[in-house]
């Protein structure tokens, strides 16, 4: 019997902590490998300061080649190698 495991199965865990003069706080989130590619599939927000509103980012707004894709694609072409 033999285990295949893909970069896609792998799990972050990472852990989140307000600034000071923020709200008092902080999380440990997991986070799938799978899911954040696919996040970056997505439409985005963005908030130009820290006190607006988070609207969709303009297509004229992203760079092409997406980053992410640009990073999967140099991490594909490393393991043919």
């Amino acid at each position: 019997m033999s285990v295949i495991i893909t970069l896609m199965m792998i799990i972050f865990v990472s852990i989140f902590v307000h600034r000071r003069n923020s709200l008092r706080g902080s999380a440990v989130c997991a986070f799938k490998m799978a899911d954040i590619v696919s996040s970056f599939e997505r439409s985005h927000k963005e908030q130009k300061t820290a006190h607006s509103n988070w609207l969709p980012v303009r297509n004229k707004d992203i760079p092409s080649p997406h980053p992410a894709k640009v990073c999967v694609c140099v991490r594909a072409r490393a393991r043919r190698q």
